[in-house]
């Protein structure tokens, strides 16, 4: 999980510095960003899911605490 929310980081930094330069007009480079962002998501979502399949069945329950993250997670890599 701690690869995936560096790769998130340096991704949403990337992406703010292209906001603000020229090559930010570049498709490509945007679209490479991106991509790294929907990878890392990946494996984010993996994370939680691999957490949630060694917790049992209770994790299942909506008032555990692990289903916030799985619904956060959920939803980011929706966007």
């Amino acid at each position: 999980m701690h690869f995936a929310e560096l790769a998130i980081r340096d991704a949403a930094n990337e992406l703010m510095a292209l906001a603000v330069s020229d090559s930010g007009e570049d498709p490509a480079v945007r679209a490479e960003v991106c991509a790294r962002v929907a990878g890392a998501t990946a494996l984010a979502r993996d994370a939680v899911r691999l957490a949630i399949d060694s917790l049992g069945t209770s994790v299942h329950e909506t008032r555990h605490p692990i289903q916030r993250a799985l619904r956060d997670i959920t939803v980011g890599a929706g966007h």
